[in-house]
């Protein structure tokens, strides 16, 4: 069970993270991300991609001015790129099966090529 609520929240993440980017180029008031901006949309995948998947902690005391870092381990770190890199895919997946498509050439020349309205 917990397997399977695991990948229900990566897909989650997942949509709402392309959700939010496809939101953000259609946005006027953010200009920064557009349609023709896809290396700019991926890093920003990308970057979520990693939040989601870091498993670094830290702990601030503010008593103590005091900032503690846990799990930052060779294993950690490696642990944490391979689900990042599991997110990132995740994330382009997701984006790739939810984006508008127009269809390739060849459906287009075989479309055009059949008569709509054959004659019978």
């Amino acid at each position: 069970m917990a397997d399977a609520n695991i990948a229900v929240t990566q897909v989650t993440i997942a949509g709402i993270t392309v959700a939010a980017i496809n939101y953000l180029k259609n946005a006027t008031w953010f200009p920064w991300l557009t349609q023709q901006s896809t290396k700019l949309a991926r890093l920003a995948s990308a970057l979520v991609a990693a939040a989601a998947a870091v498993g670094v902690t830290y702990t601030w005391n503010p008593e103590s001015h005091t900032l503690t870092i846990v799990g930052l381990t060779l294993p950690a770190i490696a642990a944490a790129a391979w689900a990042w890199l599991k997110q990132m895919t995740l994330n382009e997946l997701v984006f790739q099966t939810t984006k508008p498509k127009s269809a390739p050439v060849v459906v287009q020349a075989a479309q055009a090529a059949i008569p709509s309205n054959p004659e019978k």
